[in-house]
């Protein structure tokens, strides 16, 4: 037996609203209404629910149609279809329905659903918790950060975590007799160490995020300085840690202390940023203004113009196993064996800076050179170097024990 369709008088009761306007509505609208009691022809179900308020429960076939959702919407076809086409919840603008999984967007995309709490958040899939969090048409899509290349680039010779401690330690005995010492000295946390030893070889997707020396050097300092990983003394080790850096891979520092006191103590404060970074989020854009500071504070060492005193020249050499002895007699002179190679050369003190040319007859003189497989970057990183840095920076050194 097939079912009545329902009378005007039931369909205004359950919208709540009063029959004569109800049938002044329906009349307005070209229906043939005559009596509350009349029933609605089947035909015109959906249209009078429409007209009054009302939405007839539809089939789930039904409840997908994006004529459906226009209707509930209370807005036009096309314009629900272009919306649900911007927020890609329909593929193509022709599709007539949405698929199932998308329904439930869909209807909040249109206002139809409230959008779950948390709670109710976690138990949706990725897909349909992340389109709750923001609505695809009031997204907004993120600048991606442009992350500077600061110096030139080049390939780089890095320091590893034995050299930083070996600094470390270097500097605890050196300050031991000092009105500042390191105490507590030593490690406290190994994988901060190593931690902080390995940020300057980040990668950035498929290329080097700290190309360049000045980059790496700030990327080095700043880790060692708030990473922590010694007990005391962490500001003085970075220091020394980015000088060596910078001596390996062939830059000289030329800041002089006050300025570099200063700076050293606005890198520990969190006071360096760059406002040029403001996508970039974390301790990046303390990085780069670091960067950009030592790039304009360093330059490039020429071999003609290395300042190399015979005191570094001699740690150097005897870091190769040669024998230095001046001869009796022999005014300013002095011997210098490797094995059974020797040679000799002018000497006053070790403080006198040592001439271009002498270095290359002593190195050749002692098989040193190129040609037995010692290039300038072996000769002149093996020797440890610092504590001429540990005495040229003194005055630094002593007033960042202070602080």
């Amino acid at each position: 037996m097939a079912r009545k369709s329902p009378s005007v008088l039931e369909l205004t009761t359950k919208a709540g609203i009063d029959t004569d306007e109800a049938i002044l509505i329906l009349l307005d609208a070209g229906l043939e209404i005559s009596s509350a009691r009349e029933r609605v022809p089947p035909g015109d179900v959906k249209k009078v629910c429409k007209l009054l308020g009302l939405f007839p429960k539809p089939s789930p076939r039904e409840s997908s149609e994006v004529a459906h959702l226009a209707l509930r919407a209370g807005r036009r076809e096309a314009e629900v279809r272009d919306a649900l086409v911007r927020a890609r919840i329909l593929e193509k603008r022709c599709l007539k329905r949405v698929p199932a999984w998308r329904l439930r967007k869909a209807e909040e995309l249109l206002g139809l659903r409230e959008p779950p709490r948390r709670t109710e958040r976690a138990l949706l899939g990725p897909e349909h918790a992340a389109s709750v969090a923001v609505e695809p048409e009031t997204k907004k899509h993120k600048v991606k950060p442009t992350w500077p290349t600061i110096g030139p680039i080049q390939d780089l010779n890095f320091l590893t975590s034995g050299d930083v401690l070996d600094m470390h330690l270097v500097l605890v005995e050196d300050f031991a007799r000092s009105k500042d010492p390191i105490v507590p000295p030593g490690l406290r946390d190994r994988a901060l160490l190593e931690s902080a030893v390995h940020r300057p070889r980040t990668a950035l997707g498929l290329s080097d995020k700290y190309p360049t020396v000045a980059m790496a050097a700030a990327a080095l300092l700043h880790s060692i300085i708030h990473d922590h990983p010694f007990h005391n003394g962490n500001k003085r080790t970075g220091l020394v840690s980015v000088l060596v850096f910078l001596d390996k891979n062939g830059w000289v520092f030329t800041s002089d202390q006050d300025e570099t006191y200063d700076f050293l103590l606005q890198l520990a404060a969190h006071k360096l940023s760059d406002r040029n970074l403001k996508p970039v989020v974390g301790a990046d854009p303390e990085v780069v203004h670091a960067a950009s500071w030592l790039q304009t504070r360093i330059r490039k060492v020429s071999l003609h113009e290395l300042p190399l005193q015979f005191r570094r020249l001699r740690v150097i050499l005897e870091s190769f196993g040669c024998v230095l002895h001046c001869p009796k007699g022999g005014g300013n002179r002095i011997n210098i064996r490797k094995g059974r190679l020797q040679t000799q050369v002018a000497y006053q003190d070790d403080g006198t800076d040592v001439e271009r040319n002498t270095i290359h007859k002593i190195r050749k003189d002692l098989d040193l050179d190129e040609a037995h497989g010692y290039d300038s970057d072996i000769f002149y990183n093996r020797g440890p170097r610092i504590p001429e840095f540990i005495n040229k920076y003194r005055k630094l050194l002593d007033r960042l024990a202070k602080v």
